[in-house]
């Protein structure tokens, strides 16, 4: 009897180990998934518009790439060209399905009216979902 509660107990440890290994790996891809995201959305130009967002649109949601036509329109509009830089990433919030990562990112904008650029500091909130092992880009909102 002894022999099968200390085997009980050693099945359980090494299963919640596996299902903590397994969440802490999951947290670990999405804040590194936000990161290149959060990186994408503000390295981008009016030259290369296109590609820039087709690189965006491969690591969102159906949803979210519904919004990019207007980042498309303003980028072309302001002749952009913007290169960022990610500082930190930090998760908030996630489970093996969902994720809420906080990412810093500096920007150097060019325009016509700036031609040698401004940095700007942009603090994104990115909720990510996981789609066939794959972190998506589902909503991304600038916190001030």
């Amino acid at each position: 009897m002894i022999l099968v509660l200390v085997f009980a107990g050693a099945a359980y440890a090494a299963h919640a180990w596996y299902a903590d290994h397994r969440l802490a790996a999951a947290r670990s891809a999405a804040v590194a998934a936000a990161s290149d995201l959060a990186l994408a959305m503000v390295t981008i130009s009016a030259t290369t518009v296109d590609s820039d967002l087709a690189r965006v649109a491969a690591g969102a949601t159906p949803d979210f790439r519904q919004n990019l036509g207007g980042v498309r329109a303003a980028v072309l509009a302001g002749h952009v060209q913007s290169t960022g830089r990610v500082l930190r990433a930090a998760l908030v919030s996630g489970d093996a399905r969902t994720a809420e990562v906080l990412v810093a990112v500096d920007a150097l904008i060019k325009t016509p009216k700036a031609p040698d650029g401004r940095t700007t500091h942009y603090r994104l909130r990115l909720s990510l979902a996981l789609d066939t092992g794959r972190w998506l880009l589902a909503k991304l909102r600038y916190v001030s």
